[in-house]
């Protein structure tokens, strides 16, 4: 057993574990709004356990939850213009 905040919790795989944690953040979306469903959207591909299913940088810009970001703050659209507003060359 492991103790966590006061609470006993059983030794998990890896796998098990990111399961786990998926189901507890699922606690947390407490309204039935677009914007939650996104937002819960966007966390659970990002935590997938499996690299191959789980969501890279670019996906993750790219997912509905930022859609209704102003264009400005959404950052770079393409890899050219993320290497010239990012170079550390300056």
């Amino acid at each position: 057993m492991v103790y966590h905040c006061g609470a006993s919790l059983p030794r998990l795989s890896r796998k098990e574990a990111v399961t786990w944690v998926l189901l507890y953040v699922q606690k947390y979306q407490l309204a039935d709004t677009e914007e939650h469903q996104l937002l819960f959207d966007l966390l659970t591909k990002m935590l997938q356990y499996e690299t191959s299913s789980r969501l890279n940088l670019t996906g993750a810009l790219r997912h509905p939850f930022f859609h209704k970001l102003q264009p400005e703050l959404r950052g770079p659209s393409t890899a050219a213009d993320r290497d010239k507003s990012y170079s550390l060359s300056r």
